[in-house]
């Protein structure tokens, strides 16, 4: 009887190994198929494709992604590699946001809970941490900015604790400078003496790096209310002179060829100047490409005809200052632009109302300038 019980017990055990191997070689089967597809880049899959298969590209690979987060979730409850797929899902989750407002805000909620989890479990890899503390400070900024461009109610100290503690808890993250940038846009509308201090903080910040973001913002902070000055001949061969659209609201746009996030932006950039251009309003582009850089989008314009081709071919009809210097550009160089894309929006009287018309808060800052009276040219006396 004690050998037959020490055999079924013997078995039972070569049973169990044999499932848990099973089980473990499934999950690693499962885990290669997603870093397949996680590993897969729009070069590999469209060579010299265009903007459209680059974008169709990225919100195939998110369903991809979240598709395969959810199987591998549901399969393998336990194994602590699925905080990677639901981190990677989230921070994809951007090309394949709903379209309707619910849907976003109750999608952007499960983000939020989804990272929450993570940040909280016990078996979640710690060099996960701090990427998701990054794109939860950054989803939370994102919240905070949609409710103030929607006049709703934002709770501007829960989210400065939220922001400044990761500030604090990673002072070398990779991703320091883009959330600081945003997070100087929200407190420049919510709390604009907040802003001040945080930027002053960062301009005496050890780190070169950080330190430049605080300099730059205090620069072109100290652009507001004032009247800028140019005039030059487009790359297209239009006249362009700032002081002859007095009357009129103009976005001043510097930007790149090869900077990913311009051309992330210019599909809202073109969408409101196709809304508003009737209604008095203007853009000006000012091109940073050239100056020997040779990686990014759309590495190949490397001279002022293909330049012009790339306009064409993308539909932006305004006027172009190209001088093929990169940020040697002499209006970089003259407004201090250090990062881009950067802009400067120009009220009817001719003085600048914003440096962060980007995104969600560009249509309603373009309409609310439109809005306001054709100021007379005697009513400018402060024009410099």
């Amino acid at each position: 009887m004690k050998f037959l019980l020490r055999s079924v017990r013997a078995s039972f055990l070569l049973a169990l190994l044999s499932f848990s191997a099973t089980f473990a070689a499934e999950a690693d089967a499962d885990f290669a198929a997603w870093r397949e597809v996680y590993s897969l880049t729009p070069r590999q899959a469209v060579p010299n494709g265009t903007k459209e298969q680059y974008d169709a590209f990225w919100k195939e690979k998110a369903a991809k992604l979240a598709h395969l987060a959810e199987q591998f979730t549901a399969a393998h409850p336990t194994d602590p590699r699925r905080w990677e797929l639901i981190l990677r899902a989230v921070q994809m989750n951007r090309w394949s946001e709903p379209a309707d407002e619910a849907g976003r805000a109750a999608d952007h909620r499960r983000k939020l809970a989804q990272l929450e989890s993570l940040l909280a479990s016990a078996d979640a890899p710690p060099a996960l941490h701090e990427q998701a503390h990054s794109t939860l400070a950054q989803l939370t900024l994102e919240d905070a900015r949609r409710a103030e461009l929607a006049g709703a109610s934002v709770d501007v100290a829960a989210t400065a604790k939220r922001i400044e503690d990761f500030l604090a808890r990673y002072p070398e993250s990779r991703s320091r400078s883009r959330i600081d940038h945003a997070y100087l846009a929200f407190l420049q509308t919510a709390e604009p003496a907040h802003a001040r201090r945080h930027a002053q903080q960062l301009a005496t910040h050890p780190s070169a790096a950080i330190a430049e973001v605080g300099a730059d913002w205090l620069k072109k902070a100290g652009y507001h209310g004032q009247t800028l000055e140019m005039r030059f001949t487009a790359a297209d061969g239009r006249e362009v002179d700032l002081a002859t659209l007095h009357g009129k609201v103009v976005l001043i746009d510097f930007w790149a060829t090869w900077c990913g996030p311009c051309m992330a932006e210019m599909p809202n950039v073109k969408s409101v100047y196709a809304k508003y251009r009737d209604q008095g309003f203007e853009v000006i582009g000012i091109s940073l490409d050239g100056g020997g850089i040779t990686k990014g989008i759309q590495s190949g314009v490397k001279t002022k005809e293909h330049f012009l081709a790339f306009l064409e071919r993308e539909q932006m009809p305004w006027p172009q200052h190209f001088t093929n210097l990169g940020w040697k550009n002499e209006y970089a160089v003259q407004l201090g632009v250090k990062s881009i894309p950067a802009v400067f929006l120009i009220g009817r009287d001719g003085r600048v109302i914003s440096t962060d018309a980007r995104g969600e808060a560009l249509e309603p800052q373009v309409r609310d300038a439109l809005a306001t009276p054709v100021p007379k040219r005697g009513d400018d006396s402060g024009r410099e």
